[in-house]
């Protein structure tokens, strides 16, 4: 199907969905450089291009070099579109990376809000609550996610944040 895809896009290299589809075989396939260069050439068409912003940064927050980079993409898609809960998710992991957990806490409350049936958010946000030490509203948060997605407990997300919740010490920081 890519190689099609390929030749489809030399056909009409002005087709972003394309070129969108093909960041993300690539992507699926691990093959994080491919994906990141589409993703790149879509931008050079369009800066504003949020699915396109959104995902380069969630490529490049996965290597500690491209960090500043991630940043800069998902903050480039938050002022875009500050509202979607995908955005709000993705700036926020990039957050937790560097530590400003405070900040990823407030979008990921909001990004839950809005998207309440996403347990991966849930899951997100009970990280911040945790590096916020936050640990009670982190155990009310976990609750929550039993409750709501009881098929996604046995993830390993799921599992490697119930490991810390039970050596993190019962209270809230101010």
């Amino acid at each position: 199907a890519l190689p099609d895809l390929k030749a489809a896009l030399l056909a009409d290299p002005a087709n972003q969905a394309l070129r969108f589809t093909c960041a993300r075989i690539h992507e699926q396939k691990g093959e994080r450089n491919e994906a990141v260069q589409f993703y790149r050439d879509i931008l050079r068409a369009d800066a504003k291009s949020v699915p396109a912003l959104n995902n380069l940064a969630m490529l490049l927050m996965e290597d500690a070099s491209t960090l500043n980079d991630a940043q800069r993409h998902a903050e480039q898609a938050f002022t875009v579109d500050g509202r979607n809960p995908a955005v709000r998710d993705t700036l926020a992991l990039v957050y937790m990376k560097l530590g400003r957990y405070t900040e990823a806490l407030q979008l990921l409350e909001a990004a839950f809000k809005a998207q309440a049936d996403n347990g991966d958010i849930l899951l997100h946000l009970i990280e911040a609550q945790l590096g916020a030490d936050k640990a009670e509203d982190a155990r009310a948060s976990w609750a929550d996610f039993l409750r709501l997605f009881p098929d996604k407990a046995t993830s390993n997300a799921a599992l490697g944040l119930r490991a810390r919740l039970e050596t993190v010490p019962a209270r809230n920081k101010p």
